[in-house]
């Protein structure tokens, strides 16, 4: 298989494929390589959604939390997305995980620093800006 059948994916700088190791062009919305054998055989286990996605299916069957849940491509690289860490604080939240164990979640297994991290506190839980950030720093420094 060739990039051209996902040419909406296809980027200049190649990677390395996620599943199978092989030299890919193909890159996801987040960021992540697959080459196109690996996105076509995602897609028909269900793993990837329409937009390339991955889904909750894929991502459930992981015991970690995925990096992939809170980053995508933005000018050539990959970013944390704002909107992500509030949507997976949110989702770990409601799942029942305190608000500690959740942004130590986030800070260690999704390795999401600091700066996306207060805002994102401050977004769920209602707080100011500078309370969030004090929560942050004390749940990260009390893991070490």
């Amino acid at each position: 298989m060739h990039s051209l059948e996902y040419p909406q994916l296809e980027v200049a700088q190649p990677g390395s494929c996620a599943s199978d190791r092989s030299v890919t062009r193909t890159q996801l919305p987040d960021g992540s390589y697959l080459c196109p054998a690996c996105v076509c055989d995602y897609r028909r286990r269900g793993w990837l959604d329409s937009d390339f996605e991955y889904t909750e299916v894929f991502l459930a069957q992981r015991s970690k939390l995925s990096p992939f849940r809170v980053r995508r491509k933005a000018q050539g690289g990959v970013v944390i997305d704002t909107e992500r860490v509030v949507a997976e604080l949110r989702r770990l939240i409601a799942s029942g995980a305190p608000v500690e164990v959740a942004v130590r979640r986030l800070r260690t297994e999704a390795q999401v620093g600091y700066s996306p991290l207060a805002p994102a506190v401050a977004s769920v839980l209602s707080l100011g800006l500078q309370d969030a950030r004090r929560l942050v720093v004390r749940v990260i420094d009390s893991a070490w």
